[in-house]
């Protein structure tokens, strides 16, 4: 009499069960633990996101203002991308996706940092779930699909980086829903092309998110070659005509602004800060992501023996046994797709290190950090979520080792995180009253100013309804590259064309800062004088200087803004 092919499987899923034993009751108890003690994190996030949405008007972070001017000048049907050879002096450094978004649903009369800081605040609500989701596909395990999130969500750089109007976690969320598209939905055409399409419009959010379509086109190349070609079709369609259309109507400034300009200078030594930054934080997830992927990755390579027995079995079964073909059949496509599963994991874990190359360049900030913690955070949810999975006798023993030990790691993690809490979720990020005073007390002084202004941080002259006209940070580091000519721009501070220069660090001392050449600090130096220096809390404190009276403008009052 023959089997029931699903009676076989479910007696084999039964045979395959871990048994309850004290092993396996410390795997799971510690993993319980260490999603508690993550979760009472997490509140800390809650905090940091509502108080950004509650003001609006307050700049949290250095090149907020201008990706706030710039998401302005698209709504207003202004060009983005131009060459830098007058007024305004601002770099299109991202793709535009992000800034059209904000730019067409803010306010013209009375711009905030509202709606962008909602993007933010729903991008990392939706990378939460997004983690949740595909583990919990993968492993149908839900601690292990609930500690995914809560590794990524309790981080120094999700809680700093949730309040800002940035364009950082909209293009992880979007990165994210690609390949839970694709792991979802790996044997339907429609799912390959709505995930390259989601894998393209995050690359038109930041320029960086490359990691998902390549491990995209990796797993698929071993899935299926028709997926393939599909996804890699529509991956090119959707990110290569786009590209190609804004660098032809913008005079190919498009390609310039977010490929040339974004290349500064880098300074290697920097790595190792990074480096003590990552191990500060994050030791004992770091050593239990290496366990988890050397695990994943002892796993993938055992998925490929068995393919040649079970073709052995369906030549010797086909003849003479239908039923048992099927099974052998269901077995290999099963197969196939743990292999698939594992390739995107394994890939997207490693590739997404590679971001880490980016933070000694000029300019970057822990938000480069965010797509490998998230990757990260999936393959050790996969990794335990597997390994609480059914596994055979012969296998038990070893994973359940394996297991326990990344579990007691994550644990320690845990531990270790509300040791540093006050450092990594700290009242220091956080702004003061001074810091509201300070804010209300520069838009005052821009709004009275009566011709142009220079403001470091940018937002305020947009509130006091001046226009933005120099983005200080990556002028300068253009100019110090020698990609773009300051003599305009020096001139007219000679000239005391600006009534108001506002920065943050005092220009006439020998403070570092990034924000203005020595050109620029020597033409101020020459023409201007200290009017007053407004104190700040957290945030900054803010220095104003004012042409002196010897200083008569021979340009006209105000700047024309193209």
């Amino acid at each position: 009499m023959m089997n029931n092919p699903v009676q076989v499987e479910e007696e084999a899923t039964q045979e395959n069960r871990w048994p309850d034993d004290f092993g396996a009751i410390l795997i799971r108890g510690l993993v319980v633990l260490c999603v508690l003690g993550l979760a009472v994190l997490i509140p800390h996030v809650y905090v940091r996101v509502t108080e950004a949405l509650a003001h609006p008007m307050l700049q949290l972070d250095n090149e907020e203002g201008a990706l706030l001017a710039q998401a302005v000048r698209v709504a207003q049907g202004k060009p983005l991308y131009r060459e830098l050879n007058d007024y305004p002096y601002l770099v299109g450094t991202y793709p535009p996706f992000y800034l059209w978004v904000a730019g067409s649903l803010t306010n013209l009369h009375t711009p905030s940092f509202f709606v962008g800081r909602l993007i933010t605040a729903l991008s990392v609500f939706s990378t939460g779930i997004l983690l949740f989701t595909i583990v919990y596909a993968l492993t149908r395990q839900i601690f292990a699909a609930l500690l995914a999130p809560l590794l990524f969500l309790a981080t120094f750089e999700c809680y700093n980086w949730s309040a800002y109007f940035r364009v950082d976690l909209l293009a992880l969320a979007l990165t994210l829903s690609s390949l839970a598209l694709l792991l979802g939905g790996s044997e339907k055409k429609w799912m390959h092309i709505g995930a390259a399409c989601l894998a393209a419009l995050a690359l038109f959010t930041k320029q960086t998110m490359y990691s998902v379509p390549v491990v995209s086109l990796i797993a698929l190349w071993v899935w299926d070659r028709a997926a393939f070609r599909r996804y890699a079709v529509t991956f090119v369609a959707a990110a290569g005509l786009p590209f190609l259309a804004l660098s032809a109507l913008t005079g190919g400034q498009f390609a310039v602004h977010t490929i040339w300009y974004n290349m500064n200078r880098y300074h290697w030594p920097d790595l190792l800060v990074w480096a003590a930054h990552v191990w500060r934080f994050y030791r004992w997830w770091l050593l239990a992501g290496l366990l988890a992927f050397a695990l994943l990755v002892r796993e993938l390579v055992r998925s490929w023996r068995p393919l040649a027995t079970i073709h052995g079995t369906l030549d010797a079964a086909a003849s003479s046994n239908p039923v048992s073909t099927a099974v052998t059949s269901r077995a290999e496509q099963e197969l196939l797709r743990t292999r698939f599963l594992l390739i995107a994991c394994v890939a997207y874990q490693m590739l997404s290190v590679t971001n880490f190359l980016s933070l000694p360049k000029a300019g970057s900030a822990e938000n480069y950090l965010l797509e490998p913690l998230a990757a990260w955070s999936l393959a050790v949810g996969v990794a335990i979520g597997y390994g609480l999975r059914k596994r055979t006798a012969a296998q038990s023993d070893s994973w359940k080792a394996w297991i326990l030990l990344m579990a007691f790691l994550l644990a320690l993690h845990a531990v270790h995180l509300h040791r540093w809490e006050k450092v990594i979720f700290g009242e220091w990020k956080r702004p003061t009253p001074a810091d509201f005073e300070a804010a209300a007390r520069l838009t005052s002084e821009l709004a009275r100013a009566s011709g142009d202004v220079v403001s470091e941080v940018a937002a305020y002259a947009l509130f006091a309804e001046k226009p933005v006209l120099f983005q200080p940070f990556i002028m300068s580091e253009l100019a110090r590259q020698g990609r773009w000519d300051e003599s305009r721009f020096l001139k007219d501070i000679r000239a005391g064309r600006f009534t108001i220069f506002a920065s943050t660090t005092d220009l006439f001392s020998d403070a570092y800062t990034d924000a203005f050449t020595p050109g620029m600090r020597e033409a101020l130096r020459d023409t201007y004088r200290l009017d007053r220096v407004i104190q700040g809390g957290h945030l900054w404190q803010f220095f104003l200087y004012k042409p002196r009276a010897s200083a008569r403008p021979t340009l006209p009052d105000t700047i024309k803004e193209r």
